[in-house]
């Protein structure tokens, strides 16, 4: 291997992956706290959006 392409590969590409893999982790992670909060405060049933406040289609004009 070329020392140049060496140098470049363990001074730049190699952080900047384990940081952008750390990053994906912590979101990952972040996004699954948010799904179980929400499973709590709708007790796990949150696949049909609510219908309180009216249709909003039924406004429109055609």
């Amino acid at each position: 291997m070329d020392l140049k392409f060496l140098t470049v590969l363990l001074t730049d590409f190699i952080p900047a992956a384990a940081d952008y893999l750390h990053h994906a982790w912590e979101l990952r992670r972040s996004l699954d706290e948010v799904e179980d909060m929400v499973r709590e405060n709708t007790d796990g049933d949150f696949t049909e959006p609510s219908t309180e406040w009216g249709d909003a289609d039924a406004t429109r004009d055609p």
